[in-house]
């Protein structure tokens, strides 16, 4: 399988290019999606706790904070 180069500007908006293709967070897609996508992409040289990303997308008054969690890296995954 051929590997290719993702690149991933950070400075404003975020922005991931590979070849042709360029996807950016001013297409319709969730802020919050973009937000975990940006941190994960920030903090990759460790493991990122599930408690520190809910905290970062504001789940503390969510009940479901997990599954909202869950929900939202699935949609990124399929982005």
């Amino acid at each position: 399988m051929e590997q290719k180069t993702v690149y991933v500007h950070m400075f404003g908006d975020l922005t991931l290019s590979s070849g042709e293709v360029i996807i950016n967070e001013t297409e319709n897609r969730s802020r919050k999606i973009w937000l975990l996508t940006a941190y994960l992409i920030y903090n990759r040289e460790r493991v990122v706790p599930q408690e520190e990303l809910i905290h970062l997308l504001g789940g503390e008054e969510n009940t479901n904070a997990s599954g909202a969690l869950d929900r939202k890296s699935t949609r990124l995954n399929s982005s």
